[in-house]
């Protein structure tokens, strides 16, 4: 309701008609408060700052409050007419920045992991001649994990045991000094038992690789050394004819009549 003379009290007041003072008022409305003042001193609202804005609206913030708000927002105004009854006449048509100086792209390069960890879709384009200069260390990469023949597959269409191979060659890339593996032979059929234990062991010539695995003729394959843990705890270590005779680890894994 739009007062001609001032109500003498109200629970909420808010100074300034602008979009942050009017947002504020609705929504404190529609949550259920009904005594809200918005004192605005221009005859019609938005005619300071907010009359002036060019409208543009946008996820590519560089905090996480901003990217949170905006994607908040952008589903409101795109029902808009729905809830408080305008026409907004809003065109989602995209942004495009320019970046000129290594800097910028290294900001942007941050904004975008962030706002696409907090669930937007953008990403960070890059033109195709940029891009062309990895394919040799990629090829090498499939070749490594013998899949030089998938190369034009997309990744949802290889076969499970190839998939597996495509994570090792995806962390290969990042060319670490540990690799952790978490039941890499875990839905696997045994032709791609072989070839991912194959590949495993190729991959610990250069690196230290730390598995976690439940497949005992892989462990005895594939293991220096050997954690056996249960509940937490750690049973035994050592190598696999050590850690296999343990009578507590029989009896933990196996059960009271093995040991």
């Amino acid at each position: 309701m739009v007062h001609d003379t001032l109500p003498r009290h109200a629970a909420v007041v808010i100074v300034g008609g602008g979009v942050m003072g009017v947002s504020a008022a609705y929504h404190l409305a529609k949550g259920g408060q009904p005594d809200v003042l918005l004192l605005e001193r221009s005859d019609l609202l938005g005619q300071g700052a907010t009359g002036k804005c060019a409208g543009g609206i946008r996820h590519q913030f560089g905090t996480e409050v901003n990217i949170r708000l905006s994607i908040e927002s952008i589903h409101l105004l795109e029902n808009f007419e729905d809830e408080p009854g305008q026409q907004i006449d809003l065109h989602q048509c995209g942004y495009l920045f320019l970046l000129t100086n290594h800097e910028d792209v290294v900001a942007f390069e941050h904004n975008v992991a962030l706002q696409r960890k907090l669930g937007t879709s953008f990403h960070f384009w890059r033109s195709e001649g940029v891009l062309d200069r990895l394919n040799p260390r990629a090829e090498a990469l499939l070749d490594a994990v013998g899949l030089t023949g998938f190369a034009e597959h997309t990744a949802a269409s290889l076969p499970y045991g190839r998939k597996r191979a495509l994570e090792i060659a995806t962390t290969l890339a990042l060319d670490p000094e540990m690799m952790l593996l978490d039941e890499p032979m875990s839905g696997l059929g045994q032709e791609d038992i072989g070839r991912i234990s194959g590949l495993i062991r190729q991959v610990a010539r250069d690196r230290t690789v730390l598995m976690v695995e439940h497949n005992l003729s892989v462990v005895a394959d594939l293991s220096d050394t050997i954690t056996v843990l249960t509940r937490g705890s750690i049973l035994a270590e050592g190598d696999y004819a050590t850690v296999s005779r343990n009578p507590q680890v029989v009896q933990a894994y196996l059960g009271q009549d093995h040991a």
